[in-house]
């Protein structure tokens, strides 16, 4: 976009993001045409007309990761499994090839013990869960940023609340290292009334801002759910905020298959 004021003219960048849950695993008999092998065109396809900067995955298994490793030509995945042997099911963050350079990548657990694989706090669910996150920039702009993808517990709101104490203190020490201005994204298992999303909303040593708020639901369950629910959100820093951005839903459907049982969210950022 450019706007003139005077003589002078801004032309403002564009960055895009995605969070997206894919819904593993690969062939799921229950999901039965929206199992993720009948999806995965409809992904590419998706991906392929918006070209997005960047793309948060959850629930990637070793299937997924290999597929877009393969058919992403576009861009380049970094992925993580969350089990102690670093595979199993995981996070991945796709790159645009053409117009995003990753500076450098973590990925770290949830956890009491956030360095030691498979690690995990003793309230939460079985599973394992860690973040993603990467110092990025975008080609022709020399100011880089930070993502962070998370997906947190499915069956404790108290080990959400854990959860995300772990990533903000994580926030916290990247930012008294180098600060930059972030976007923490992904699926936080949790509605927007619920403590963790308020503890998000109301964090005073780093304070963030949801910048899907226009969104109201993005679980739908592959057309199933009723009523929609919310669960996947998009947080930033409070300058980053203040940039003009639009978040929306990829809704997609095509004879009754839809991109996941989430729908992701796309936002878009000018500077």
């Amino acid at each position: 976009m450019i706007k003139k004021h005077g003589r002078d003219t801004i032309v403002r960048k564009k960055l895009s993001v995605v969070t997206f849950n894919i819904r593993q695993p690969w062939d799921y008999p229950e999901d039965g045409v929206n199992s993720f092998i009948h999806r995965a065109g409809m992904i590419l396809d998706k991906i392929n007309r918006e070209k997005p900067d960047v793309l948060c995955f959850q629930e990637v298994k070793p299937e997924e990761k290999d597929f877009f490793e393969k058919y992403l030509v576009d861009y380049n995945v970094y992925a993580h499994g969350r089990n102690a042997d670093l595979n199993g099911e995981g996070l991945a963050i796709a790159f645009r090839k053409d117009t995003v350079e990753m500076l450098s990548a973590d990925c770290f657990w949830l956890s009491p013990s956030p360095y030691i694989p498979g690690s995990r706090f003793e309230i939460q669910s079985d599973c394992p869960r860690i973040c993603l996150s990467a110092m990025v920039r975008k080609k022709g702009d020399a100011h880089p940023f930070r993502i962070y993808n998370v997906h947190l517990d499915h069956e404790s709101e108290a080990a959400r609340r854990e959860q995300l104490e772990c990533l903000l203190k994580h926030i916290m020490e990247d930012r008294t290292k180098l600060c930059l201005p972030f976007l923490l994204m992904g699926d936080f298992n949790s509605y927007p009334n619920s403590e963790s999303i308020q503890y998000c909303d109301t964090f005073q040593l780093i304070p963030l801002q949801e910048l899907t708020k226009n969104i109201h639901f993005t679980f739908h369950g592959f057309g199933k759910r009723n009523p929609l629910v919310k669960l996947d959100y998009i947080y930033s820093d409070l300058e980053t905020a203040k940039l003009p951005h639009n978040a929306k839903i990829w809704d997609d459907c095509r004879n009754g298959i839809y991109l996941s049982d989430h729908f992701p969210i796309c936002l878009t950022l000018e500077f």
